[in-house]
């Protein structure tokens, strides 16, 4: 007598599993399609107020109208590298962060460019910062880089002179030589001239020679003083025999150490 075989249950097939609830997966994929139009459209995520953080010398609604958020737009789908892009083309602002709270709240957070000198050119005078761009025409501030020969100073622009990125270089060497800069240019020799905090022009000549030529200036200017005299002019384009012109005219060559 055969024994009968047990039939092995057969295994779900994924096939089976699906057809058997179809119904369920076609009822799930329309309630996410569903839930995602309704959080897309919903009113509640659009913006209801946009806050400008950080602004002194920028107009916050220049800020928003740049920023270009719609009241129809989702908060939670704004590009936050696009809006700062776009603003960050404003000449002040130096970068900006967007900040998003429930339900439709946007914080627009400014950081704004320092002003840190003039910058002379062909047809005006215009305030630049660290970075060198051109942050609005005009300037009152008590640094001027003179560039008579610069045609171009659009605002906004970055200025990649070479000549005033040495420039900006030989006036923080003196600077830290604990001497106050009032202008800085180039001759048309080459040689670097500047005016001295209270008015006193140093012809520096070659500028390689900065980090030595700045060290006598501590020694030169202790000298006139103890002569009791007023420098008007110091030539150190010669820096082994430096020359000093005084404010009344007489012209010497006062005896400093630390010669080169």
């Amino acid at each position: 007598m055969k024994k009968k075989r047990r039939r092995r249950p057969r295994k779900n097939s994924f096939q089976a599993r699906l057809k058997r609830n179809l119904f369920f997966v076609v009822v799930g994929a329309v309630l996410l399609i569903w839930g995602v139009v309704f959080a897309v459209s919903w009113p509640g995520f659009r913006p209801r107020q946009v806050d400008v953080v950080g602004v002194v010398r920028v107009d916050p609604q220049l800020v928003r109208h740049v920023a270009g958020i719609q009241r129809t737009d989702n908060i939670w789908l704004l590009n936050p590298w696009q809006i700062a892009t776009r603003v960050e083309t404003i000449p002040w602002v130096l970068s900006l962060a967007l900040e998003r709270s429930w339900p439709n709240r946007v914080r627009l957070l400014v950081t704004e460019r320092r002003p840190e000198s003039c910058l002379v050119w062909a047809r005006g005078k215009v305030t630049i910062d660290a970075q060198q761009r051109v942050l609005e025409d005009g300037c009152q501030l008590g640094l001027s880089y003179l560039l008579p020969t610069r045609k171009t100073a659009r605002l906004g622009s970055m200025i990649t002179d070479p000549e005033l990125s040495c420039l900006r270089n030989d006036v923080a060497v003196v600077s830290a030589a604990h001497f106050s800069v009032q202008t800085a240019r180039f001759d048309r020799d080459g040689n670097l001239v500047m005016v001295l905090n209270p008015g006193v022009s140093v012809l520096f000549g070659d500028d390689s020679l900065i980090p030595q030529t700045s060290a006598l200036l501590g020694p030169i200017f202790a000298a006139v003083k103890k002569q009791g005299h007023e420098a008007d002019q110091i030539d150190l384009r010669a820096p082994n025999t430096p020359v000093v012109r005084y404010k009344d005219t007489l012209t010497v060559t006062p005896k400093v150490r630390g010669r080169i």
